[in-house]
């Protein structure tokens, strides 16, 4: 718009009324005795609906309009008959068949995937067109008057100069259609790119702009690829390419002006976009200077012709089109952000990563009556499988999902899984409950809506969420427009033991909860787990029905010998066994009393490689068989090489230790920092495996370890279990127990902050890291950063006082920050933008103290106050402090030691804080050092994100008041059961703005509970009172349909229609 503005002759005022359906905004003055509106596109927006918008509710404000001009910057399509440069003009004429612009996006594909292009768009009126014809014929005579008009800019607006001026032939490369920019190169040049694939073109004797007359391709697709642009050319004769013309002249008749900033290829970019603007607004101009006042004047108003006249109120058939596909792609546009947010693991590949079951097997379950049972219930149902470790609980589930065993009844059925494993990708509620969401969107799309508002309000901290996460499934699984759900959490036991508890209480809620008659719910879970006590008692007074795998020993041993006897057979055949040979072999393994498939799996793959060439190699083999998992593990990692022994320690230190898998690229730098005799100070002072590290891993790890989709990772939990101990048991010789656990942080610690303290990422001109995924650090110096950024805090944290002391030097030097020593924000900015989970939240720009203090490293916040002189009291950008961001994240021991320091803290403000995150201990803290017990406080802790009710507690007993706080209602709102309890239990009141509250929150047992205490008597004031009522959760408003005898009336009183059947029956 500055450019165009920059054209007027006289600035009027601005408007002083404005049609209240019309959303634009305008400059308006005049050019060469002409009035001018100038409107523009909002900001961000682009393609042909936009510009179809901003014309008509230009026309509802002013109907004097006689014609427009689309006026802006285009893509410019070069050809031999058409030499095109960056600056020039491009102007649509129409030709015998079109009226200067086509819309190539428009059309259908035929046979053979042939697109073809139909409809035809208007050509300009015809004073524009005669005004066209007098400006060509009197720059052919006297030259361009755009220079001048240039000038004239310059002059009169002198800060226009420089970024207005014309950029310069050197900047100007046309290169071959099929030669794609230069990604190494900065993003504003094409210094990089090959000189050798450039066009060379006759330079010109001046810089004056060229006006081409021609054709202009318009759509809603960015063409930024060189062969599909001359694709165009040859197809259309196309001489520009834009994205908002057609959106115009489908009805409202205009002159298409093109700046030519870029020649649609990858090479584009925004150096040209200010002068070619300017040079299609001083084209404008021109064209205006030609025309008399008078003749303008005599031509027909837009608005009086009828088509026309319906599209200024609205009835265009044309507008209504594309404002209805305008607003479909803008839902479909909120319904894939919305399910993209979801998609926060590998849930597909972690599945994949188990093996498929031997024929014949899975039968211990498949044929149980238990499982059959579950399997053909067509109501709610929730059923757990236990068994030993190693008994194919995984390859079990596996199997269900792949083969999809339990759908006997419908096709319209959806199946969500999670296979649980203890690393960080896979070990907590949220990334379970992300991924089953995920999936069930992909099958019900329309269940979106209970997701999209909340992911606008919250983005991506919605991934964290849990209790909002399990709030939108519990509403789309039970919105009766959802079909059939079934869901398998594969290995609870692995998940994190407070979220598991969580799971299992979320779980226990959904199939406890009181159910309408009416009902048509079918939301099925099956869960497997080692058969864990803690488990069984998180049930409480309620356990699902179970499979016991554990008392099926006969069953799976059964399964198991028919699995070895298969493998034993075939191993015969191929390696010449005789009968003898084989037979002795099976007795073997048959009379073993502790067979697993984990533990065939190992010993078979033993078998196979071992030498069986002579009868004495044969019975050694056999008496080496191990008896137990145990055994197999130790005989796969011992070998008769010592030497190779510390390198194999370290390759396991790292696997076990490692917060997630790593990728072999990961891995390949971490095994080589991790050697005792690594010094390297940069990448290449690595002497990576490259290709032939898995080779390297086989070799000192056997099958202990192996590598699936590039990933390595233990072959089974139970071979972190055999090497890693716990807290009581002691490390004995040989491999068990061997590693332990303080050790392997040391060493995880080392690695990521010497890789960290690379000289490369002390390069001043290192620049900063914005990327939008991964991809672009799964290899060479970048390859590890992901990894170490994310996760050598707490590596470190998990260290005792002597050992953080040693590394204080190189830890602080992460923390250095000024404009030579980049490190810092090189860390912190890709931690930020490649956590899994947004510990840091929107941490870009903050400094190190309040990094450090986000992260609760208390004694890294003590090296920086006392010893760098840091102040304590540092305020970022948005004036939070050290000690609000230890409050923010429960770190109390840091925010003792910032106070002990000296820091200044607003105890009303952190109070309500630590409050609302659940953070019991600071809130004692800062209660017993006088905190103000207000009602803002005790609001947010009753709907504290833990539910912790003991916090509620320690407010009440300081005098906070329930009652005026309305402590109750936020509570319900939240579903915090165990505090509605509590609050009830002291006497707060109950009122149908509660009532309501609970309602909205769509938590069950909540909203029983409220209505066993009284709550009953306030349902028709529900109704009556709340405004909001079409938002309340469909099942909630069942449950108080089913509670007390509602007239018919009440459920459409607010425009619940889908309740009325319900009621009508009553």
């Amino acid at each position: 718009m500055a450019a165009a503005e920059a054209m007027l002759d006289e600035v009027h005022e601005d408007l002083t009324y404005q049609d209240q359906s019309d959303s634009n905004s305008y400059k308006l003055g005049t050019i060469e005795g002409h009035n001018v509106v100038i409107a523009t596109l909002p900001a961000g927006k682009a393609g042909t609906e936009s510009a179809a918008s901003v014309a008509k509710d230009m026309l509802r404000t002013f109907k004097s309009i006689r014609f427009g001009l689309m006026v802006g910057i285009g893509g410019g399509v070069p050809s031999n008959e058409n030499d095109i440069r960056l600056g020039d003009v491009v102007v649509s004429q129409p030709t015998g068949t079109t009226g200067g612009l086509i819309q190539y996006d428009r059309g259908k594909t035929i046979a053979g995937g042939e697109f073809e292009r139909t409809g035809s768009l208007n050509a300009p009126p015809n004073v524009v067109l005669t005004a066209l014809s007098h400006v060509r014929a009197r720059d052919e005579r006297f030259g361009s008057s755009i220079p001048m008009y240039l000038t004239n800019m310059a002059n009169k607006y002198p800060k226009m100069r420089e970024t207005y001026k014309y950029q310069g032939a050197s900047n100007d490369r046309l290169y071959e259609a099929d030669y794609h920019h230069n990604s190494e190169g900065t993003s504003n040049t094409c210094d990089r790119c090959d000189p050798n694939r450039e066009i060379r073109r006759e330079p010109r004797e001046d810089t004056e702009p060229m006006i081409h007359y021609g054709i202009i391709g318009s759509g809603n697709q960015v063409i930024k690829d060189g062969v599909t642009r001359e694709k165009m050319r040859r197809e259309y004769k196309v001489l520009c390419l834009e994205m908002e013309a057609a959106g115009l002249m489908a009805e409202f008749r205009c002159l298409v002006i093109r700046g030519i900033c870029d020649y649609c290829d990858t090479h584009k970019n925004k150096m040209w976009q200010r002068y070619a603007a300017a040079a299609a607004a001083a084209f404008a101009k021109s064209l205006l200077s030609v025309m008399m006042p008078e003749s303008v004047t005599k031509s027909r108003l837009i608005v009086s012709d009828p088509v026309l006249q319906a599209l200024v109120f609205g009835m265009s058939t044309v507008i209504a089109e594309q404002s209805k596909i305008q607003d479909i792609r803008y839902e479909k546009e909120r319904a894939t952000k919305c399910h993209r947010v979801f998609k926060t693991s590998r849930y597909e590949r972690h599945k994949n990563m188990n093996p498929d079951p031997a024929p014949d097997t899975c039968g211990w379950a498949l044929e149980d009556d238990q499982y059959i049972r579950w399997r053909d219930n067509q109501h709610d149902d929730l059923f757990w499988i236990s068994a030993h470790p190693g008994c194919g609980k995984s390859v079990l589930s596996k199997y269900l999902v792949d083969n999809r065993l339990f759908e006997k009844h419908s096709s319209a059925h959806s199946l969500c899984y999670f296979f649980f494993k203890d690393n960080i990708e896979q070990d907590n509620i949220a990334q379970c409950l992300c991924a089953i969401l995920h999936q069930l969107f992909g099958y019900q799309p329309h269940l979106l809506t209970h997701a999209i508002e909340v992911f606008e309000k919250t983005g991506k901290k919605l991934q964290t969420d849990v209790d909002q996460l399990w709030k939108i499934f519990k509403n789309a699984v039970t919105d009766e427009r959802a079909q059939r759900v079934t869901c398998i959490l594969d290995a609870l036991d692995e998940c994190r033991e407070d979220d598991c508890r969580l799971i299992i209480q979320f779980l226990s809620d959904f199939y406890n909860r009181p159910s309408s008659p009416n009902s048509k719910s079918c939301v099925k879970f099956l869960i497997t787990s080692r058969p864990y006590y803690n488990i069984k008692l998180s049930f409480g007074n309620h356990p699902p029905n179970r499979l016991r795998g554990e008392e099926k020993t006969k069953e799976v041993s059964e399964e198991i010998d028919i699995v070895v006897k298969a493998n034993i057979c075939t191993l015969a055949r191929r390696v010449g066994l005789h009968k003898k040979e084989r037979d002795r072999l099976l007795e073997k393994l048959l009379t073993m009393s502790n067979r697993t498939y984990l533990w065939w799996h190992l010993v078979f793959e033993k078998l196979q490689q071992a030498d069986k060439r002579t009868w004495k190699a044969f019975d050694e083999l056999i008496e080496d068989i191990p008896e137990t998992l145990d055994q197999a593990y130790e005989k796969l990692l011992t070998t008769a090489n010592s030497r190779i022994r510390g390198k194999t320690e370290t390759l396991l230190r790292i696997v076990v230790g490692a917060r997630r898998h790593l990728t072999l690229a990961e891995m390949d730098i971490a095994f080589q920092l991790g050697k005792e005799s690594s010094h390297a100070q940069k990448f290449e002072d690595l002497d990576l495996d490259g290709d032939k590290l898995a080779e390297r891993i086989q070799e000192l790890c056997g099958f202990c370890v192996c590598i699936e989709d590039s990933r390595v990772h233990l072959i089974h939990q139970t071979v972190k279990e055999f090497l890693v101990p716990d807290q009581t048991t002691a490390a004995k010789d040989g491999w068990k127990h061997s590693l332990d656990k303080h050790t392997t942080e040391v060493l995880l610690t080392k690695i990521c902050v010497q890789y960290l303290s690379f000289e490369h990422f002390g390069d001043p001109n290192i620049g900063w890291i914005h990327p939008e995924g991964t991809e672009q650090f799964e290899g060479g110096r970048y390859a590890f950063l992901n990894y170490s950024s994310n996760s050598w805090y707490e590596h470190f944290s998990n260290l005792d006082a002597a050992s953080q002391e040693s590394m204080k030097d190189a830890v602080l030097r992460l923390y250095r920050e000024c404009a030579g020593f980049p490190r810092f924000h090189l860390w912190t900015n890709a931690h930020n933008y490649l956590s899994t989970f947004d510990v840091l939240g929107d941490a870009e720009g903050l400094r190190h103290i309040h990094t450090a203090t986000r992260l609760g490293q208390r004694v890294v916040v003590k090296w920086l106050v006392d010893e760098q002189g840091v102040n304590v009291n540092l305020k970022d950008e948005d004036g939070n402090t050290p000690v609000r961001y230890s409050v923010w994240g429960g770190h109390h021991s840091v925010m003792d030691f910032l106070l002990e320091r000296g820091a200044k803290i607003d105890l009303r403000d952190t109070l309500n804080m630590a409050c609302e995150g659940g953070h019991r201990v600071t809130v004692e803290k800062l209660l017993n050092k006088g905190a103000d017990v207000n009602d803002d406080a005790l609001r947010s802790a009753a709907g504290n994100k833990k539910g912790d009710e003991k916090i509620v507690q320690m407010l009440l007993n300081k005098g906070a008041d329930p009652i005026r706080s309305s402590c109750l209602e936020e509570a319900a709102y939240k579903g915090k059961g165990r505090i509605v309890q509590l609050l009830l239990d002291i006497g707060v009141p109950l009122n149908a703005d509660i009532l309501w509250k609970a309602c909205q929150s769509g938590n069950q047992n909540v909203l029983n509970l409220l209505i066993e205490r009284g709550g009953h008597a306030h349902i028709p004031d529900v109704f009556v009172t709340a405004d909001n009522y079409p938002h309340i959760c469909h099942e909630a408003v069942q449950l108080l349909i089913d509670t007390v005898n509602l007239r018919p009336e009440w459920a459409t009183l607010k425009g619940h229609i889908r309740h009325k059947p319900s009621l009508i029956d009553l």
